[in-house]
């Protein structure tokens, strides 16, 4: 459990959402893989993950800053299980499946701001931040959970003739506490990154990245400290293909290893407890087709991804666990672009297997389907959007009555004046899932300014 625990502040960490799901892309249903908007575009920032391709992401100077806030409430046949749960943020990373389940009800980057700036001399700079501070209340525990997020970053990339090089650093802390002071969890990464980025073409790019972090999380349970350090690597390599007014095709691959050695203090007395280790491969694909003769886009999509943690408890073998899980996500979609409406639809699918690699390990299946509508009518200033996604999940495939249904309606609206170098876009999402025992609701509102300089 210790472990465990450790793997998940770390995961939590490692997933600080520099790349944010746009506001208009929210409002109309997630149609991520065929709105080719900021921050799920096709190219080597947005999709590769390289900061080398930061200088060519956009044109001119940027000042972007978001804000959000939701409410979640749980409910079944007899009545409220707990008080209504309140918190500032909606989880903006840009895939649900790479969503951290754990410690989910603490979800969000709600106030944040990054301003990048480019030169004449093909220089870019950027600086970023984002805080994040939210309470849980169990009425009946009489327990209060807060937790704080701040992250801050700052990264640069410079075009070189054909070569574009480019680095970031940031520092990532989370803290949660309660009021009964029987816990204390806390995390901080300290990451830097370089990319390498060669324009082959003015239809091939590829790139390399990598990077390293020095990661410390631990807890404090009933007067006891655990405390976890280490370092961790990265990898990555990254290829995008482009046919003007045709087609956008990327390709990525990813290596991630963290090791972390722990030990538990107990007044005076303080024991090595073991290591940890976590290593992680992925590999993504997707296109992006565009129609010369019809106003047609069509999106494919797979990700592939297996992560392999395991603890390695010295003398407390009964901790020791070690296991698989892989994930494959499937979607695709299509969008049909008409002078003043767009509509869309999007499925997506994913199937996650775990297995434990110990003697008589068991392994565990599940699957989540999602099926997304959405659109968006464009005014002389103003836009409307909205969008309408069912979803199924079974948690384990090799059990019956489990699955969990849910809906989700989002709406949204962007206004930007003609002429005018600013935009502001705004949504919000009623989201529902309706287990067999008990109901549950979130409501979350997004606002999104940004402007060019």
């Amino acid at each position: 459990m210790r472990g465990c625990a450790v793997i998940c502040i770390f995961l939590l960490l490692c997933c600080a959402p520099m790349y944010a799901t746009p506001a208009r892309i929210i409002g109309m249903g997630f149609l991520d893989l065929i709105v080719d908007d900021e921050s799920n575009r096709l190219n080597l920032f947005d999709y590769g993950r390289n900061i080398a391709g930061l200088y060519r992401d956009e044109r001119g100077s940027t000042v972007y800053t978001s804000i959000a806030y939701g409410t979640v409430k749980q409910s079944d046949s007899g009545g409220a299980l707990e008080s209504e749960i309140t918190y500032w943020g909606v989880a903006l990373l840009s895939e649900t499946s790479m969503m951290v389940s754990t410690l989910s009800r603490f979800p969000g980057v709600p106030i944040g701001a990054v301003v990048t700036y480019r030169m004449e001399d093909r220089l870019a700079i950027s600086g970023s931040g984002l805080y994040s501070k939210t309470t849980t209340h169990s009425e009946s525990a009489q327990r209060t959970e807060e937790a704080s997020w701040p992250i801050g970053g700052v990264a640069f990339s410079r075009k070189l003739g054909v070569l574009d090089v480019g680095a970031r650093g940031e520092y990532t802390m989370i803290s949660i506490s309660n009021n009964q002071g029987d816990l204390a969890v806390n995390g901080s990464l300290k990451l830097l990154e370089g990319g390498v980025a060669a324009n082959l073409s003015p239809m091939l790019d590829i790139g390399v990245s990598a990077g390293f972090g020095f990661p410390d999380a631990g807890f404090t349970l009933s007067n006891v400290e655990n405390n976890f350090s280490g370092n961790s690597v990265s990898a990555g390599l990254q290829g995008i293909l482009s046919v003007p007014g045709l087609l956008k095709v990327g390709a990525k691959f990813d290596f991630f290893n963290a090791n972390l050695s722990g030990e538990t203090t107990y007044g005076n007395v303080t024991i090595n407890i073991g290591d940890i280790s976590l290593t992680d491969f992925s590999f993504g694909s997707r296109l992006l087709f565009s129609s010369i003769l019809f106003p047609l886009k069509a999106g494919l999509s797979i990700d592939y991804k297996t992560t392999h943690p395991q603890f390695d408890g010295e003398d407390l073998s009964f901790l020791d666990y070690d296991y698989t899980q892989s994930s494959t996500h499937i979607g695709t979609g299509m969008s049909y672009a008409m002078p003043f409406l767009t509509p869309g639809i999007q499925y997506t699918l994913l199937n996650e297997n775990i297995s434990d690699n110990l003697d008589n390990g068991e392994t565990v299946n599940s699957s989540r389907w999602d099926l997304r509508f959405g659109g968006e009518a464009r005014l002389t200033v103003l836009s409307l959007r909205a969008g309408y996604i069912i979803s199924r999940h079974d948690p384990n495939t090799g059990t019956d009555d489990d699955e969990f249904k849910g809906r989700s309606i989002t709406v949204g609206t962007g206004l930007q004046i003609p002429l005018q170098p600013f935009k502001v876009e705004i949504a919000f999402v009623n989201q529902q899932t309706n287990p067999e025992d008990y109901r549950e609701t979130e409501n979350s509102l997004s606002a999104v300014f940004k402007m060019r300089f």
